[in-house]
């Protein structure tokens, strides 16, 4: 995969599952890295609870 400015890389444990699609794999899932919990999402099909995780992609921000 080609990196461009806006690629981020995060490595961390998942530490919960909010939503995980079965038929298409989209899964909204929190991440616990070395200095926060941070939302990630995108097709995981196979992601589970206590799986260890080294993502790339763009950070999007949502205001709640």
């Amino acid at each position: 995969m080609k990196e461009n400015s806006n690629t981020e890389t995060l490595s961390g444990c998942v530490v919960r599952i909010t939503s995980q699609n079965v038929q298409n794999g989209y899964t909204v899932a929190v991440l616990e890295t070395d200095t926060e919990e941070i939302t990630v999402v995108g097709n995981m099909p196979f992601v589970e609870e206590g799986d260890n995780l080294t993502l790339t992609g763009e950070y999007t921000f949502h205001s709640q």
